[in-house]
């Protein structure tokens, strides 16, 4: 009598399809991990754009651009706080306005890339010292205005990434927190010496609204610093 075969798996051609199935984890993982740096990198561009444009629907209402701190009734407070009513925050606008002064997550000041272990408050991203200057009284500085610039937004560094450690805040008022220096001109610096990102490229933001996906090699020279003081 012939002996009747089991329709299983034998153990040999379990290992083949398990060797099978992991061959083909291994190829794709390295894409998986791609793809999800490419989104994470998509959000920062997004969220630096939307601070820039914040601060320009900003300096086009008020004609001229905002403090990296500024002051409004009788409350200092840093130029992401001054953006809320234009990223759609107008909840956290009305409460700083009043002198609340909540410290809360805001998805758009946070690269995707730097979240883990960041406080509720941490900020990625910063302005140029010499486009958002100190308006609080003491500093005794006039404000940038919209004039200062004429012909020129599209080549001045507004905003872009710093890694900071400890993390920078929006709620801080310190200038240092919340700005850089663009070098002079001829000074040869290189982009990597001034921003900073978890990124092969660093996300700059300019003052016509448009963002870069910049190289930290990138020769500081080709862009305008912005309005001597």
């Amino acid at each position: 009598m012939a002996k009747q075969r089991c329709n299983g798996f034998t153990l040999v051609e379990l290992l083949v399809v398990i060797g099978i199935i992991g061959l083909l984890a291994a190829l794709l993982l390295p894409a998986i991990n791609s793809a999800r740096e490419a989104a994470r990198l998509a959000t920062c561009v997004k969220n630096a754009g939307e601070l820039a444009k914040a601060i320009r629907q900003y300096s086009t209402a008020q004609e001229r651009f905002p403090g990296c701190i500024d002051e409004v009734n009788g409350t200092q407070m840093s130029w992401v706080a001054m953006s809320f009513q234009h990223i759609e925050r107008m909840d956290l606008w009305k409460e700083w306005r009043r002198g609340n002064q909540i410290a809360v997550r805001v998805n758009t000041t946070l690269c995707p890339d730097d979240k883990t272990g960041a406080p509720p408050d941490a900020l990625s991203y910063m302005v140029n010292n010499l486009v958002c200057v100190d308006l609080t009284p003491g500093a005794q500085n006039d404000p940038i205005l919209e004039t200062d610039l004429i012909g020129k937004s599209s080549n001045t560094p507004l905003i872009g990434e710093r890694l900071r450690q400890p993390a920078s805040l929006w709620t801080s008022v310190n200038p240092a927190d919340l700005t850089f220096a663009w070098p002079a001109p001829g000074a040869g610096a290189v982009l990597g010496s001034v921003l900073s990102s978890n990124h092969a490229t660093i996300t700059v933001g300019f003052c016509d609204g448009s963002v870069q996906k910049l190289l930290p090699e990138t020769d500081c020279d080709v862009y305008y610093p912005g309005p001597t003081p």
